[in-house]
């Protein structure tokens, strides 16, 4: 996918997880593997496994999640932390801005969120020095900036879903419609060549077969002809 696509792809998981959060649910292991597009250009949220509720519908208090879980390149530095709680919202949105550094780059930015981790250490130093991460450069600047907040390593200071949202970089992202087709024009592809090709071919096939069966019937109606019963 283009750069359009993959943006496309990032704001539909965003209110996805928006929505998950209104509802009191954390899912707590974002990560592309557990992300599915249908035919529809529409992305899913898949495996609730490891999702925790942190509130629930009579409740306005929050609650904080324990325990580790997820995949490490996606996992959060809090959830590191041996023992101690941490706001589930907060490590959705860490996820979710490694799921759009993965589709930009193809790879993981670290191997976990941990000081031993050198890519991750070199991430920790740019952000304590108040400089722009070397390895995030692919990535535009308004963009790059969301997604060093979105991976600020304290979760009080990084935003809620619903911040990210609210930010200029999400509003002037343009999902798709069902049919690939963009709000003042244009189109999203978010499908290979390959792929597209195999859903023409069927579609040709089975037009194909209707035509045989159309013209078959059509034969057997025709004048002087009798068809099963023809002698």
């Amino acid at each position: 996918m283009g750069l359009p696509e993959q943006e496309c792809c990032f704001k539909q998981m965003c209110e996805g997880i928006e929505h998950l959060h209104s509802m009191g649910v954390c899912h707590r292991d974002i990560k592309a593997e557990n992300l599915l597009l249908d035919a529809n250009n529409t992305i899913k949220i898949t495996d609730f496994g490891v999702a925790d509720v942190f509130r629930v519908a009579w409740e306005s208090k929050i609650h904080n999640s324990r325990g580790l879980c997820g995949s490490e390149p996606y996992i959060a530095p809090e959830m590191f932390v041996s023992g101690k709680s941490y706001d589930g919202r907060k490590t959705d949105v860490w996820s979710a801005a490694i799921v759009y550094y993965t589709m930009v780059y193809n790879g993981i930015p670290w191997r976990m969120a941990k000081e031993d981790d050198p890519n991750y250490a070199r991430f920790l130093d740019a952000v304590r020095n108040g400089r722009d991460y070397e390895g995030f450069r692919r990535i535009d600047p308004r963009t790059r900036r969301l997604i060093q907040l979105m991976l600020n390593p304290d979760p009080a200071a990084r935003p809620t879903m619903d911040e990210v949202l609210a930010s200029d970089v999400i509003q002037r992202i343009s999902v798709c419609d069902n049919d690939g087709a963009v709000a003042g024009g244009g189109h999203h592809a978010h499908y290979t060549e390959e792929y597209e090709e195999r859903v023409n071919s069927r579609r040709m096939r089975a037009q194909a077969a209707q035509d045989h069966h159309r013209g078959q019937q059509q034969h057997q109606r025709a004048p002087g002809h009798h068809g099963l019963f023809h002698q």
